[in-house]
């Protein structure tokens, strides 16, 4: 129970410092978008927000990333749900073919 509990702690760590690290690469150009301001002219200030944005929703998708490489038990959910995915795919992919045949 106790190694258990290490492993979970440890997994935990890794996780937020993971979480942290993406989110302030991912944060750092927003955080500097005053600075650019005060240097840039008008146009480039214009297309370095727009970067900014677009790094700024890197993060959000990152994240699942981060957890399915780092939280074992979400690893686990995501691969179920997408074996359950495909078998209702599959499903569905058979009653398709299996009324298109029963058509005159």
């Amino acid at each position: 129970l106790l190694e258990e509990s290490k492993g979970v702690q440890r997994q935990s760590v890794v996780t937020l410092v993971a979480v942290s690290v993406v989110f302030s690469i991912a944060a750092a150009p927003m955080g500097l978008h005053s600075v650019v301001a005060g240097v840039a002219s008008w146009r480039t200030y214009v297309y370095y927000v727009r970067f900014a944005d677009s790094v700024t929703y890197v993060n959000v998708a990152a994240n699942p990333v981060v957890y399915f490489v780092t939280v074992k038990s979400f690893k686990e959910f995501v691969k179920g749900l997408v074996r359950r995915i495909g078998k209702l795919n599959s499903v569905e992919m058979v009653g398709i073919s299996n009324s298109s045949r029963s058509r005159p």
